[in-house]
């Protein structure tokens, strides 16, 4: 009796004309052809996983030097101010308040100690010896509480103990 007049078939939709079916729309010509359903989303997924990949890749900190973010913090300054000095010493010590460079101080002077401050830029070389020279002339007590906890062992001392001669000299 009453006939269906639209079918859609695998996203093709054709309808009843003039006793035949007729074409009326089909998606196939309208989108791009993909090789499965799920081809955009893939795409998109892969792409955010390059990015973060490359942005992690550029992000990872540079491994062979310390940071000379602070490389040039005026030395000189904070020798001949002993108000300036004294808390970066405590900061070390661990008997004060850090400050970001005293933080990053803090946290590579053993490391530095046990490889000869083989990640240490040439000005960072020139400002420990020149530190290490002020704290052994001008500040003994600092500079034996400094041995006390970063060399209680005196193996670092010792082992450069010729080149703290000199700085002293």
């Amino acid at each position: 009796m009453f006939k269906k007049q639209v079918q859609r078939s695998n996203n093709i939709i054709y309808k009843r004309r003039f006793g035949r079916w007729v074409i009326i729309s089909c998606d196939l010509l309208a989108k791009p052809y993909t090789p499965y359903p799920n081809f955009r989303i893939m795409q998109k997924l892969t792409l955010a996983c390059l990015l973060v990949a490359v942005a992690a890749a550029a992000a990872r900190p540079n491994d062979s030097h310390y940071t000379d973010r602070y490389d040039n913090v005026n030395l000189d300054e904070l020798i001949s101010n002993r108000r300036l000095l004294v808390p970066y010493v405590k900061c070390v010590l661990d008997q004060g308040k850090c400050s970001p460079d005293g933080k990053e101080l803090k946290e590579h002077i053993q490391e530095a100690l046990e490889n000869n401050c083989g990640k240490c830029t040439d000005k960072q070389r020139e400002g420990t010896r020149k530190m290490i020279g002020h704290l052994i002339n001008h500040e003994q007590e600092f500079w034996d509480q400094l041995i006390a906890k970063y060399d209680p062992e005196r193996k670092y001392v010792s082992k450069y103990e010729k080149e703290l001669k000199e700085v002293k000299a």
